[in-house]
């Protein structure tokens, strides 16, 4: 898809996921820029192009063209087909909407930082990708002050490893930087043996890997906070996403059901937090994870991209990805705050929902409750309908296929 060029600057917004790129699109639209999207796909790229042809974010009336990348998991092929879409009379900022894309960009920022914006840490190569581990946030915030859960680390190196003395069980493991399947790779261990036996299968499937393991928490609320740093200013509004409801199997963790929420507690956290990203020196947009439990509120990581639920703050009157692309491509001034006017409202994520719809976790009716009562939708917009009739059609379409395999199934086994 490709609309005439309408503007002299560009944004590039880059995920793997529908729901991220278009919940960007929309929070983008109406700025002096054109809005590009570039799905990020791994696999089976000629089943996939196929496929492209009816992903929903394609649909977006505020797109101007949308792009298909196959990376085969391999940065050098994002790289290039960055440099073919480069257009020297057009300036471009690149978002980057899921933790993939995002220490390619910085691993390769001297590259490309002579034909595109994007964000980074000082300006400096592989700052921004050494952050995002896991390990090094924690050290970064327990030496600060920031409350967070006491953690120990695990270097695994050609499939060794040494487990540290002083773990405190139960305790929850996760991989420090991204690996394929990360969600299925966060475990608690309620005794040594568990934790060996699950640090013993990671160093077995990827042999180079770093680990963190954190004090359990027994946790009462979780919260994202989404803000933005530039300029030597850190933007964050007065309010956060409350966790409500979570999704099911894969998308265990994953928001489906959250709300805009602001109280004394959370609001000194984010003072804290505040102070401590001023430290970092990064530009760019940011999601934080905190966990809340008897002891207070605590960091968990930071994410530096927007995140999937940040759409909920856009509706809620604060447009960080506006200000953002603002700021980058034409120099505008920053607010000196941010004043959300949604607090109290409920958000739905319909992919989540629909998908567990799809695989029997909840029923459709229970969804579609859900989405009815809700005050903002990622992915319905009367202003934008199609994007969301090609979901739901798409989830109608895979229901009804897996009931025909179900019955087909039965007559085989009865035959």
């Amino acid at each position: 898809m490709s609309n005439a060029k309408k503007h002299t600057k560009r944004v590039l917004v880059l995920s793997r996921n529908y729901n991220n790129l278009l919940g960007m699109a929309r929070s983008l639209a109406g700025g002096d820029y054109d809005i590009e999207l570039v799905r990020l796909i791994q696999l089976n790229y000629k089943v996939m192009k196929v496929l492209a042809k009816s992903y929903p974010e394609r649909a977006c009336r505020h797109i101007a063209a949308y792009h298909v990348c196959l990376t085969d998991w391999k940065a050098d092929n994002l790289i290039d087909f960055l440099m073919e879409l480069y257009d020297p009379e057009r300036e471009t900022l690149l978002i980057p909407c899921d933790d993939l894309a995002l220490p390619w960009l910085d691993e390769h920022y001297d590259d490309l930082k002579n034909y595109y914006l994007f964000s980074s840490v000082d300006g400096v190569q592989g700052k921004l990708a050494e952050l995002m581990n896991k390990q090094t946030q924690k050290h970064l915030v327990l030496d600060f002050g920031l409350p967070a859960a006491d953690s120990h680390d695990i270097t695994i190196r050609d499939g060794k490893y040494e487990i540290p003395a002083g773990i405190g069980y139960p305790c929850f493991l996760k991989p420090a930087v991204l690996v394929m399947g990360s969600k299925d790779h966060l475990k608690r261990c309620d005794n040594q043996e568990a934790l060996a036996k699950a640090v013993g299968a990671m160093a077995a499937k990827f042999k180079d890997l770093d680990l963190l393991v954190e004090d359990y928490i027994d946790i009462k609320k979780e919260y994202a906070i989404l803000g933005m740093s530039a300029d030597g200013k850190v933007l964050l509004p007065d309010g956060c996403l409350q966790f409500v409801q979570g999704g099911h199997g894969s998308r265990k963790g994953i928001m489906a059901v959250g709300e805009v929420v602001s109280d004394p507690e959370i609001l000194a956290f984010m003072g804290q937090l505040k102070s401590f990203v001023e430290t970092l020196h990064y530009t760019g947009m940011f999601d934080v994870d905190a966990l809340a439990s008897d002891d207070g509120i605590r960091f968990c990581e930071i994410n530096l991209r927007f995140g999937g639920s940040g759409y909920a703050i856009t509706k809620s009157g604060v447009n960080f990805p506006r200000m953002y692309a603002d700021y980058m491509l034409w120099g505008k001034p920053l607010p000196e705050e941010c004043k959300l006017d949604g607090i109290g409202k409920r958000f739905v994520s319909e992919k989540i929902l629909l998908e567990d719809v799809t695989e029997k976790y909840i029923s459709r009716e229970k969804a579609q409750h859900l989405i009815e009562n809700a005050d903002i939708h990622f992915l319905m917009d009367k202003a934008d309908p199609e994007p969301y009739k090609k979901v739901d059609q798409y989830f109608r379409t895979r229901a009804r296929a897996m009931m025909a395999l179900k019955e087909l199934y039965k007559k085989l086994r009865h035959r």
